[in-house]
Parts: C-alpha cells; sequence; structure tokens
C-alpha cells in the first residue's frame, strides 16, 4: 500500500500548528542538552502530523511500518544554523471570550518595521541571547507585536509603534504564551541575519585569530548608534533625527550602505591624487 505525505521542508512552511508544538518543545528544553537525534525524531512526527484523523492513521501505519529514526531526516531543517525562520506568526491572540484581542506581527523579513522599531528589538533580542531572562523575550514581543490600528495601513495593519506606548502595549503581550514568544524570537534571528548579510559595509566582518582566521561580525552595536551617525551626518538624507527614526529599516540600511560605499570611493579617489601630487 503506497501513502503520500506532504511535509514542509523550512520553517516557512511550518503551519502553526507545527510551529506552536516545535517552538514549545524546544522552549521547555533551550537550556538542557538534548541529542539532536531526538530533537530530530520528535519534529519529524510533529512535521508529519495535523488535525486530519485520516492523517493521524495514516502516519500510525507509517510509524508501524518504518523505525522512526529512518524519518529523522525530514526535520533536518529544524536543527541546521544555516536554515533560517523569517515568517513571523501572522497573529497570535490573547485573553479569553468575550475579551479575547488579536495582535499581529511584523511582515516576512521584517519587511514593514521602522529602523526605531528595529533598534528596540535588537535590544532586547541581544539581552536575551547574553543573558537568558524571559523579561527581555516579553519585551521584544511587546515591540512587534501590537493590536490593529484604527486606520490599518496597506504595509503594516498594526497601530505605528511607539516607545512611550510600549508599557501599555506589554499589558496584552504579556499573556502571549512563553513558547510563542520563543518563536518569534526565532523568527527575529533569522531575519535579522538576512539583514546583517545583506549590508555587509554597515556590518562588517572582522578575521579572528582564535577561530581559524574565519571571519566574523563585528562585536554588537547598537542600531540607535547608526542612527545617530546617520541623522548627524551633513547631509542628512532623511532629515532630523526623530524624522530618520521612521524611516523602513530595510530602506535605511540600503541607503546607509550606499552611504559608506560612496565615502570609501572618495577615499579612495582623495587618496590617489594625493599619490599623484607627490611624484
Amino acid at each position: 500500500m503506497k501513502m503520500y505525505f506532504k511535509v514542509p521542508t523550512k520553517w516557512d512552511e511550518l503551519s502553526n500548528w507545527q510551529l506552536r508544538t516545535i517552538g514549545r518543545f524546544m522552549f521547555n528544553n533551550h537550556n538542557e542538552q538534548i541529542q539532536s537525534k531526538f530533537l530530530k525524531c520528535f519534529c519529524a512526527v510533529v512535521l508529519l502530523l495535523n488535525h486530519s484523523p485520516v492523517r493521524i492513521l495514516k502516519v500510525a501505519i507509517l510509524l508501524c511500518s518504518i523505525p522512526l529514526v529512518r524519518l529523522a531526516y525530514l526535520a533536518d531543517f529544524i536543527v541546521e544554523k544555516e536554515s533560517r525562520m523569517t515568517r513571523f506568526p501572522n497573529r497570535i491572540t490573547v485573553g479569553r471570550w468575550p475579551f479575547r484581542k488579536r495582535l499581529y506581527g511584523p511582515s516576512r523579513r521584517l519587511g514593514n518595521v521602522t529602523i526605531q522599531e528595529l533598534s528596540f528589538a535588537d535590544k532586547y533580542y541581544y539581552d536575551w541571547v547574553t543573558k537568558n531572562e524571559i523579561v527581555d523575550l516579553m519585551r521584544l514581543t511587546a515591540i512587534l507585536y501590537r493590536p490593529p490600528a484604527k486606520k490599518p495601513h496597506l504595509d503594516d495593519v498594526r497601530e505605528p509603534f511607539s516607545n512611550l506606548a510600549l508599557e501599555r502595549n506589554a499589558m496584552l503581550t504579556d499573556r502571549v504564551p512563553h513558547h510563542m514568544m520563543y518563536m518569534v524570537a526565532h523568527a527575529y534571528e533569522g531575519c535579522r541575519t538576512i539583514l546583517i548579510d545583506a549590508h555587509p559595509k554597515v556590518f562588517p566582518k572582522v578575521k579572528s585569530d582564535d577561530d581559524g582566521g574565519k571571519s566574523k561580525v563585528k562585536p554588537y552595536q547598537s542600531f540607535a548608534r547608526i542612527i545617530d551617525s546617520m541623522a548627524m551626518d551633513e547631509v542628512q538624507i532623511f532629515g532630523s533625527h526623530q524624522r530618520a527614526e521612521q524611516v523602513n529599516a530595510w530602506k535605511f540600511m540600503n541607503v546607509f550602505q550606499e552611504s559608506i560605499v560612496r565615502q570609501e570611493k572618495q577615499e579612495r579617489q582623495y587618496q590617489l591624487n594625493a599619490h599623484k601630487g607627490r611624484r
């Protein structure tokens, strides 16, 4: 008897149920040493399952016919560091009926966040990674997930970001399950890596003698400093500091990258002219 299964092959293809289930397992065990094979076996079962009774029956038959270890390869992308999750959970519902609230997250690859929002989010993401305190995970979620705006924009249905409204917004987002916050941080990490890799001049890599001469990104620098340097530049492409904070993060980084390229080109030309003048 032949059976066919459609299984996700990357993070962004996971259903909401699969994302919640895998997120709960990974969050509950993220401070423990778990064998990769055990993790992959667990995730492989989750990838095969859904809420359909027929699907559950098919998976039961499959597991009776094939050793679970042979299916572990289905979850290779879960444990691979190169595999990126770039799609945030679209919306998260908190509270009980009839007081439920829907919170909406950023678009794929942080495509609709401002540079100010990114600056705040990155600070708490970095604190979460380095300190491993749940309060930073909660703050990160409070920044990225917000109620719908009264007049939603085509690119963003969320309320406009305001650091003054974070405490009020946290009263809603603090009720988000911690394992979902963990997956929000996981999606942010994937988007952040892509953003950094796309702008090598803004985030230059340096060779490390301690790691066989491999290139690494320079030590952490706050996005707030990047905003300051752009806003205080003589040209001020985006205007005042306050206006610069409201610029789309990707647009801001693209312009900042181009400004660095032009500056380097001018410096090389200046050095070339100076060398010719000494002859």
